[in-house]
């Protein structure tokens, strides 16, 4: 993806450079020059590459560090995980997380490269929409594909940092507008999402795979929007959009749940939306560099078929505890590494019998993430930092575990307990013959654990009759009094450096208890 934003830069710069040639030396402004540029079918696809480009930037990449990723914020922050890595100043906004300590000085600079990414993919959406004239099926797309990803990365940066500012435009600096609340954001994502589906022009299925150029797709669109809805409390417009993607053949869930993850089959049976790396060597190649932060920190090579890490997302003993109170053997071992697990691997494969030395000081109970691990098969020879795998941020079980939640909310128990019987099927476990709210909740932290989701979820249930939110899950663990926490209705610090770079009557303003 990088290399065609350098063709776009390329582009604008050299028409910039002509100008000055001019008789007239009159002066145009960039936004004027780039307008130039959006008029073929082939530069807008370009275009489009370009505004997906910074739904990858993990690691690294144009001048970002880590942060860029959902999956650390919900899950460092929840029950889950810890934060791991070698010690308290290993990345230390990350570290703060789990210990609800984020401030907005933001030392290890993580929430503003997650700010700064999305935001980045913000802007280069917001010029498709305004410059690109939709007299063609693929400059109509590129509008589609455009508004779907707008209503992305707002979504994922609204769930940390709540309301934000609304920019239809391609803005200066200086231009920036206030903040909107949070409702009128979800709001605002909702009629993204809308128009990029009822347009028509989204692409769809064929089959049981996804088209592999890492575009959305109209079941892309489609979930996600009923994740907005559920996060918007519109529980009867989440049943009714997402029952269209549990409805559409070409989708099924995995027969194994450990292929899902095992980056062996991209944009395979289960995935709605996912994001595309490879583990190429040179310029505009990307790696998941998620995968190698999240590796067990051994310092050794434990066989052909994995590699150590950074030992970051640690699973937690009470996630393992909630697999073995449910008996979900599946589920756990294909979420959960265990220490004990690769030492024996480790003497399998090296004909030798030496304790692996745990390099990382923080590894708590010998658990570490097997969703998300450094594999050699998806590595490139010279580094195992370059991940291949794709990153899996929407799937069909999410869709029924979300589909059974609304149908209880809204006392439609028949449906509900059909949707999360197929997920529990895949598991192994027993159907359930009634359903409760905690039900739900249970299936949602066992299905989707190292997946990003589950700090978001509890704090969307706060306030939910049965106790399992943020505040009596999180509580006890330092949420009750820290950052982010009660006080912050759990939302993030906006970063510190972003609102010194705004100012006037449209300021951004601190999110409260910062």
């Amino acid at each position: 993806m990088k290399k065609y934003t350098r063709y776009i830069v390329l582009i604008v710069a050299v028409l910039a450079f002509n100008s000055c040639f001019d008789s007239d030396i009159e002066t145009t402004s960039t936004q004027e020059l780039a307008s130039e540029f959006y008029q073929t079918d082939a530069q807008v696809s370009m275009a489009l590459t370009a505004a997906y480009d910074p739904i990858g930037w993990v690691w690294n990449v144009n001048g970002q560090l880590w942060g860029a990723s959902h999956k650390t914020w919900g899950n460092f922050a929840s029950d889950d995980a810890y934060t791991g890595g070698q010690d308290i100043n290993d990345q230390p906004t990350y570290q703060a997380c789990h210990l609800y300590t984020v401030s907005p000085a933001d030392p290890g600079s993580n929430l503003f490269s997650m700010w700064k990414a999305y935001f980045m993919g913000n802007y280069r959406a917001n010029l498709i929409i305004a410059k690109v004239d939709g007299d063609s099926d693929v400059k109509n797309a590129a509008i589609a594909q455009a508004k779907f990803l707008k209503g992305f990365y707002y979504f994922y940066l609204s769930r940390m940092f709540g309301g934000l500012p609304i920019i239809d435009d391609v803005l200066n600096a200086e231009d920036i507008t206030a903040r909107e609340t949070y409702d009128n954001t979800l709001t605002y994502i909702e009629g993204l999402l809308e128009e990029a589906i009822e347009s028509g022009y989204l692409q769809g299925r064929n089959g049981t795979s996804d088209p592999s150029n890492g575009l959305g797709t109209l079941a892309s669109a489609q979930t996600l929007l009923g994740k907005v809805y559920l996060y918007h409390k519109k529980y009867e417009q989440a049943t009714e959009v997402l029952e269209k993607v549990a409805a559409n053949q070409n989708y099924q869930l995995e027969t194994e749940f450990w292929k899902i993850f095992s980056g062996l089959n991209k944009h395979g049976v289960e995935s709605i939306f996912e994001i595309n790396f490879s583990s190429g060597i040179g310029a505009g190649y990307e790696g998941n560099n998620d995968y190698f932060l999240f590796g067990p920190r051994g310092g050794v090579a434990f066989n052909d078929t994995i590699s150590s890490g950074w030992g970051f997302n640690q699973p937690k003993q009470e996630l393992v505890d909630a697999f073995n109170e449910q008996e979900d053997n599946v589920r756990l071992h294909a979420t959960v590494f265990f220490s004990d697990t690769l030492q024996a691997w480790y003497n399998k494969y090296r004909g030798e019998v030496t304790p692996i030395t745990w390099v990382s000081p923080r590894e708590e109970n010998g658990y570490w993430d097997r969703k998300h691990y450094p594999s050699k098969r998806n590595a490139t020879t010279v580094s195992h930092v370059r991940m291949n795998n794709n990153d899996v941020i929407l799937r069909l079980a999410d869709v029924y575990l979300m589909l059974a939640e609304a149908y209880v909310r809204t006392g439609k128990s028949a449906e509900a307990i059909a949707n999360i019987n197929i997920v529990r099927e895949r598991a192994g476990l027993s159907p359930l013959s009634s359903i409760t709210l905690t039900d739900v909740k249970k299936e949602r932290r066992l299905e989707l654990a190292l997946e990003g989701e589950r700090y978001f979820d509890l704090v969307r249930w706060t306030g939910d009759a049965d106790n399992i939110d943020a505040d009596n899950v999180l509580g006890p663990l330092g949420y009750a009094n820290g950052t982010p926490g009660t006080k912050t209705k759990g939302l993030f610090p906006i970063p510190q450096i972003e609102i010194n770079s705004t100012y006037g009557e449209n300021k951004l303003v601190q999110n409260e208890g910062y």
